[in-house]
């Protein structure tokens, strides 16, 4: 029994010894196949990073299952690290600043960030290649191309390279696990065929090799987001711009074709949001509508009772002129009045674009003085009140009979404290305040006027 135990432990002793003379890595290699695809692993679904050309040397660090031999980072290849962490120490030189960083396994097929081997540890020196956006899982990205740092590595097939040296390749062809170096050399002969891409889409470049199935899908993610963003932009440009040309439907349409392609569902929820603002913005456009329709109305026959006042005819619809603004001022329809307007002069007025509401039905301005601005120049007439104290409105215009027509601010200096209770013509801009429900005038000049009652 203990020549037994005694000759299987010298047995498994002389067997031990063998195999690590037949593994001793690493070892110079040799490629023998016309092109050899370099991988990001072991194994054909890792993304390819680089090809080398028969006769490359490379250096094998061990042997994986499948016939996959680690080797080191041929010449020219790269990797990426996020250019947050790290700090440029000088030409071609970085430091990364802080620990546990990720760097990713670079590829000439493409933005292929979906491998890294290592993390990399504060302190550590890379070697900038250079550096621009790249498109990653959580957005563009600006990195660094980099030298790939210590102990990251490549893939290649074992069938594609032989040992260099008659020594190494003895040692190569007693491991039973490969393939020997005279038969790799023959199956060399035969034509080489580029990798199976794993998607069906264009190339990155003029390659033989698609982009993994990784980066196309996350190329389609960013092609519909960039797709969702040029909508978003029409969209926002048509509502500040003037509401008879909105064009909803149209809008609406194209988030629609959108979503029914979308293939990544965060996209198409986000277009669902979108639907509601849409017909917000188509109610508000009806309302505008019909309030432009009431204001036009209105002004039209306010026009009318100022001519009268004052013995010419009503006004044509010719002489009055209504210009549709902005929702976003809610400030719609503007009139102009060729009729001139005797008022005794107070201050230098500012010509506006026109006159809204001006005086009060029944009511006209009327004065007398020889430099008088025109009716084009009031944004509203009545008389100055005192409003709340310290709000954004300090005064009032109203009508004789005390009606509010108006939430005033002077601006550029004007001083309207001495002309409460006071009929006065105002000069400035006016626009239509949907949270006060009322028109806001914001004064830069003013005339003081009689009001006939």
């Amino acid at each position: 029994m203990n020549k037994f135990w005694l000759s299987l432990s010298a047995t498994l002793f002389l067997n031990s010894v063998a195999d690590a003379q037949v593994r001793q890595f690493p070892y110079e290699a040799r490629v023998v196949v016309e092109e050899a695809y370099v991988r990001s692993g072991g194994g054909d679904s890792f993304y390819p990073t680089a090809t080398v050309p028969r006769e490359t040397k490379v250096t094998v660090r061990r042997h994986d299952p499948g016939g996959w031999y680690m080797i080191d980072p041929p010449e020219g290849s790269f990797s990426w690290v996020p250019a947050k962490y790290v700090r440029e120490i000088g030409a071609g030189k970085g430091e990364i600043i802080e620990s546990d960083i990720v760097v990713f396994v670079g590829s000439e097929f493409g933005d292929e960030t979906n491998v890294w081997q290592r993390k990399m540890m504060a302190g550590e020196s890379v070697s900038i290649l250079g550096r621009r956006n790249v498109d990653t899982l959580s957005g563009p990205q600006p990195m660094y191309k980099i030298s790939p740092p210590t102990r990251e590595f490549r893939w290649i097939p074992g069938t594609s390279v032989v040992p260099v040296g008659e020594e190494a390749r003895v040692q190569h062809d007693r491991n039973p696990y490969v393939i020997p170096s005279d038969v790799a050399e023959q199956m060399a002969q035969a034509p080489v065929q580029a990798p199976t891409a794993t998607a069906q889409a264009a190339p990155q470049n003029t390659s033989r090799f698609s982009p993994s199935q990784k980066l196309v899908h996350l190329q389609q993610i960013r092609e519909e987001q960039r797709q969702l963003q040029q909508i978003d932009q029409q969209f926002r440009s048509m509502i500040l711009s003037d509401p008879s040309k909105w064009d909803l439907d149209a809008i609406e349409q194209k988030y629609l074709e959108l979503q029914g392609k979308a293939t990544f569902k965060p996209v198409a929820g986000q277009i669902d949001l979108r639907y509601p603002a849409i017909s917000r913005y188509r109610q508000r456009k009806a309302e505008l509508d019909e309030f432009n329709r009431l204001t036009s109305a209105t002004e039209k026959r306010d026009a009318d009772l100022m001519a009268s006042q004052f013995g010419v005819p009503s006004l044509s619809a010719s002489a009055t002129s209504f210009d549709s603004m902005s929702i976003g001022s809610m400030s719609i329809g503007s009139m102009s009045i060729d009729q001139p307007f005797p008022v005794a002069e107070f201050g230098q007025g500012i010509p506006s674009t026109g006159i809204r509401n001006f005086g009060m039905a029944g009511t006209p301005v009327t004065g007398s003085g020889s430099n008088t601005p025109s009716l084009e120049s009031y944004v509203g007439a009545g008389y100055i009140q005192e409003g709340a104290p310290g709000t954004d409105s300090p005064f009032l215009l109203t009508a004789p009979d005390g009606k509010l027509l108006a939430h005033v601010k002077p601006k550029d200096g004007v001083s309207l404290e001495e002309f409460v209770g006071r009929s006065v013509g105002l000069i400035g801009t006016r626009k239509y305040d949907d949270t006060i429900n009322s028109d806001r005038i914001e004064v830069t000049g003013l005339n003081e006027v009689r009001i006939k009652n």
